[in-house]
């Protein structure tokens, strides 16, 4: 099985938000994310776990 990996810019594109947002996110250890070398990269699964764990939910 292989797994959907994507950079700052592609996970930026996906949200909605600026690549500033998401090298926040992942300087504070808020979102999931690898870091190899440097270089920064997001399993797409991690990341959907970790926004339906912050879901808000309607009355």
């Amino acid at each position: 099985m292989r797994k959907e990996i994507t950079d700052v810019k592609g996970l930026a594109e996906i949200l909605g938000v600026k690549k500033e947002t998401i090298y926040q996110w992942t300087y504070a250890r808020k979102i999931p994310h690898y870091k190899m070398n440097g270089i920064v990269r997001f399993d797409l699964d991690k990341v959907e776990r970790w926004m339906n764990q912050r879901e808000v939910k309607s009355v």
